[in-house]
């Protein structure tokens, strides 16, 4: 599941990214892939859930999302986002331009099965 309703790499240099990635962005997708780490077989569920929301990416590192601000950092082609508590979620960014931003969650292995979340964006 992807915590912020919530990218091969389309992004350069991280201050493009940096840059890119400021704005308001409409989730149009999301799916979860779901590998059995026994068979290798991969299954893919939409999420229709998360789509239509909008989060949006401030110059002075917020993120609005969902009612709440947490902050974030773009290093690369990795998104963060930190909570108040100082947790943390790590994102790969695998595509980003002026107007379309994709980014999938790190692999997460439990009961035999990897899970990755991955949400695609368009900016309004």
């Amino acid at each position: 599941m992807l915590c912020i309703a919530a990218m091969g790499l389309t992004t350069s240099c991280s201050k493009d990214n940096e840059d890119l990635i400021v704005g308001k962005w409409k989730c149009t997708a999301s799916t979860t892939t779901i590998t059995n780490l026994t068979t290798n077989e991969v299954t893919t569920r939409n999420d229709p859930s998360v789509v239509g929301m909008i989060i949006e990416f401030t110059k002075d590192g917020k993120m609005i999302f969902d009612g709440q601000t947490v902050s974030y950092t773009v290093n690369g082609s990795e998104l963060t986002e930190i909570f108040d508590n100082g947790e943390q979620n790590k994102f790969d960014i695998n595509e980003l331009t002026e107007n379309k931003l994709k980014f999938s969650s790190k692999p997460v292995e439990e009961q035999g099965k990897r899970y990755v979340s991955t949400a695609e964006f368009v900016k309004m």
